[in-house]
């Protein structure tokens, strides 16, 4: 998927979360390493993969920075269109 993101996201990394050892665990293990990599994602996509961390992961993205990850991936074709 190809969101445009401000160049900020694409490098801060996703210790700007300040998440618990077993969600950033979840994230590096899932490849993400940068806030622009988790905006790939739906909140669908995060439960399926780590249900236990997805919770923890989408509060702090919205917490910490404001955004908020689309619900299912139908939500993230509307925002693409």
């Amino acid at each position: 998927m190809n969101n445009p993101v401000h160049p900020l996201l694409q490098t801060t990394a996703i210790e700007a979360l300040e998440l618990s050892m077993q969600a950033h665990g979840f994230l590096k293990r899932s490849q993400i390493h940068t806030i622009a990599d988790l905006l790939n994602y739906t909140q669908e996509d995060l439960r399926i993969l780590d249900p236990s961390s997805a919770h923890e992961v989408i509060t702090a993205l919205h917490e910490r920075l404001g955004i908020a990850l689309p619900q299912a991936a139908g939500d993230l074709d509307d925002q693409m269109a």
